[in-house]
């Protein structure tokens, strides 16, 4: 069973651009919104990372959103540009290599500014979760996610802030047939019993 509850992966130099232009970041699921703010390139980088595994276990929430909210919310001159150059353009190589290249750091001078103190501790989570809507939210990813999502804590975090949304929304039986709430079993399970969680 499925959440009607999805998830919209957002880099933090995606923030950081509409925090810049006052917008709130609801507004990513409008492409017309998107386009003023965003290149193509951007644009297509932006999309290429809901195709992404840096949290596998979330994949189901967030792989096709943005895509359908997109196609849904612009004019049929951004939808053509949006189907024949952003989409083919999203799966390029190259930007797989950059997003995983800045989600794995942990320092980034434009995130933090120039000030090494101001560098995230870490052990403070490296994603912010923005509950913008019923049926979406955004997971903001800071410098250093895939590798704070990789450890037992980080993962663990998530998934509980994550659960704690989707009980706000879903009934718990809902929630509980859910690959998060599955991962949340196993998570619990290596930190009770000490095992290896896949």
């Amino acid at each position: 069973m499925s959440l009607t509850k999805q998830i919209v992966l957002i880099p933090y130099w995606v923030e950081l651009a509409f925090r810049r232009k006052n917008l709130p970041l609801n507004s990513i699921l409008d492409y017309g919104v998107v386009r003023t703010v965003l290149s193509i390139e951007d644009a297509a980088q932006l999309l290429n990372l809901q195709h992404l595994y840096v949290a596998p276990f979330l994949m189901d929430c967030y792989a096709n959103h943005l895509l359908s909210s997109w196609g849904s919310s612009c004019t049929q001159e951004l939808k053509v540009e949006l189907d024949s150059s952003v989409t083919p353009l999203s799966y390029s190589g190259e930007f797989k290599e950059n997003n995983l290249l800045k989600l794995r750091g942990d320092y980034d001078h434009d995130y933090y500014g120039i000030d090494n103190s101001a560098v995230a501790d870490k052990n403070k989570p490296a994603y912010e979760l923005v509950d913008f809507e019923r049926k979406s939210l955004a997971l903001v990813l800071k410098p250093g996610f895939i590798d704070y999502v990789n450890t037992s804590q980080g993962k663990y975090s998530l998934i509980t802030a994550l659960l704690k949304l989707f009980y706000v929304y879903s009934k718990v039986s809902t929630v509980s047939m859910t690959k998060v709430f599955s991962e949340y079993i196993k998570v619990l399970n290596a930190k009770v019993w000490g095992g290896v969680t896949s």
